[in-house]
């Protein structure tokens, strides 16, 4: 094999966003997190804990809405492909790299591989989160074209210690 064919099989630079389904038992993991940490700070020593009772809800809110996490993995493309998506999605501002109307979804859409999403449904997607996980979405399919992993060499060589540098995987929790 040549070192295109090696170039070629080697896994993509991936970045991981999650989004959680149960939006309901996210609000409630939220409140009850400000709620044990306001009930500790007024408890007093030696008196049966409130706090306890609102931990067990709190880490049966966490199990729902772990439960209800979906991951979205994104790829880093090539420059050659990520230029050409950003010359199909300019701006007609000036100031602007990106047409921030288009270039979200279709990156989104070019840089998903788990799921896979095309242009529209990244559309769709935009219409059904909050511009909270939005932005997350987006950051993370973003982050991975600009964020490539930089390679270090040791002292007298030309080669990368360790494996699996080409592949390295980030996770943000939304």
């Amino acid at each position: 094999m040549g070192i295109l064919d090696d170039l070629e099989a080697r896994d993509p630079v991936t970045k991981t966003v999650a989004i959680y389904m149960d939006t309901a038992a996210v609000s409630e993991v939220m409140a009850l997190r400000d709620e044990v940490q306001r009930v500790r700070a007024n408890e007093l020593p030696g008196l049966k804990s409130e706090a306890a009772v609102h931990q067990r809800r709190l880490e049966e809110a966490e199990a729902r809405m772990l439960e209800s996490e979906r991951e979205f993995r994104f790829k880093a493309l090539s420059d050659a492909e990520y230029d050409h998506l950003l010359n199909q999605h300019k701006s007609d501002d000036e100031k602007l790299l990106y047409d921030p109307e288009t270039f979200p979804a279709a990156l989104i859409a070019t840089a998903s591989f788990e799921p896979v999403l095309t242009e529209a449904e990244a559309h769709r997607v935009r219409g059904l989160v909050s511009s909270y996980e939005w932005d997350a979405l987006f950051g993370t399919a973003f982050k991975v074209q600009v964020e490539k992993p930089r390679p270090f060499t040791g002292p007298g060589t030309d080669r990368i210690p360790g494996s699996g540098l080409s592949s390295i995987t980030a996770s943000t929790k939304v």
